[in-house]
């Protein structure tokens, strides 16, 4: 029931845009606050960004109008799900909109990918060159979104193909774009929160006490860290976890040919495990069975001359019995 209400949404949003294409006008595109909801869940289906103004619904002030007008002619949101909100309306899906971003001065600019995370920010003092790079980051994060999804179900073949090299080395590339394209987009919005915070003071002639004062100059000199991605860190985690447990069945195959005195077929299913970095415990295994799989092969040691194995055990046999007592 759910899904068939999103669906319903899902078409009747798209059915508002192809409108808000054929506007008249830049200012004609943006769809109105009531379908923020709506435009976030279409964009997450679709891997579509959505800009979001945050503005005044009526003002006055030419710099407002005009900064209204820089977001509504901003050629590189082009193809983005627009969407217009007031500060005066309470519009469901603002709060998940805006994200971490530090609203003070209005309009603003949110970008966001539908899935709770905030892409891109302008803040009201934000130069030109500031907006427009965080209109194309936007942009291309969703691209890669776009293929990175395709790629994560290419390696779930992979892996049930048992490439599990191939698969290994996609994973640690979209893990490491992720992180990448994490620190450039927080990086853009870090700096339009600090336009936005000092502006605040500019306005207020607020002076920050000591404390504040060191913990912002901290914060200045703190490189920031991004150890994950923020996007598809579950998705690399899950197909991490799916390849070590295909690999361990390879491992269990392999271990029970060594069982049964076939370190043949137990070589060639060990194989394509070897150099792998999957975790500790899988690495550790694959190692410890390719040193019983060389055990195995070493040759066994020369018969003694003029004598057959048959012979040698017989021998052997006949050592270990009891000495026999003449009555």
């Amino acid at each position: 029931m759910r899904h068939s209400q999103r669906l319903i949404m899902s078409l009747v949003l798209l059915a508002t845009l192809p409108t808000a294409l054929l506007a008249k006008s830049a200012k004609d595109e943006w769809l109105p606050g009531e379908k923020l909801q709506q435009a976030l869940e279409l964009g997450a289906e679709k891997d579509v960004p959505v800009a979001v103004i945050y503005q005044f619904k009526e003002s006055s002030c030419p710099l407002h109008r005009s900064r209204v007008g820089s977001y509504e002619n901003l050629r590189e949101l082009k193809g983005m799900i627009k969407v217009r909100t007031y500060t005066e309306d309470q519009t469901p899906g603002l709060r998940e909109a805006r994200g971490e971003a530090f609203t003070y001065m209005l309009p603003v600019l949110f970008i966001n990918d539908g899935e709770g995370h905030l892409i891109g920010f302008a803040a009201y003092k934000s130069s030109i060159q500031d907006l427009t790079l965080t209109a194309k980051q936007a942009a291309v994060t969703m691209k890669w979104k776009q293929k990175t999804r395709k790629t994560l179900r290419t390696i779930e073949q992979q892996i049930q193909r048992k490439q599990f090299s191939v698969a290994l080395k996609q994973l640690g590339a979209v893990a490491n774009q992720d992180r990448k394209l994490t620190y450039k987009l927080k990086k853009t919005i870090e700096t339009a929160n600090k336009i936005a915070r000092k502006t605040r003071d500019s306005r207020l002639k607020k002076k920050p006490g000591e404390e504040e004062a060191a913990t912002r100059k901290k914060e200045d000199k703190d490189k920031l860290v991004v150890t994950e991605g923020m996007f598809f860190a579950e998705q690399v985690s899950a197909r991490r976890t799916q390849l070590a447990e295909a690999v361990g069945e390879r491992c269990d195959e392999a271990e029970g040919f060594l069982a049964s005195g076939e370190p043949r077929k137990a070589a060639l299913v060990l194989r394509p495990l070897r150099g792998l970095n999957i975790d500790q415990a899988t690495d550790t295994r694959i190692k410890e069975l390719g040193e019983r799989l060389r055990d195995a092969r070493k040759p066994k040691p020369a018969a003694k001359e003029g004598s057959s194995p048959e012979s040698d055990a017989s021998s052997e046999d006949e050592a270990e019995k009891p000495a026999s007592t003449n009555s």
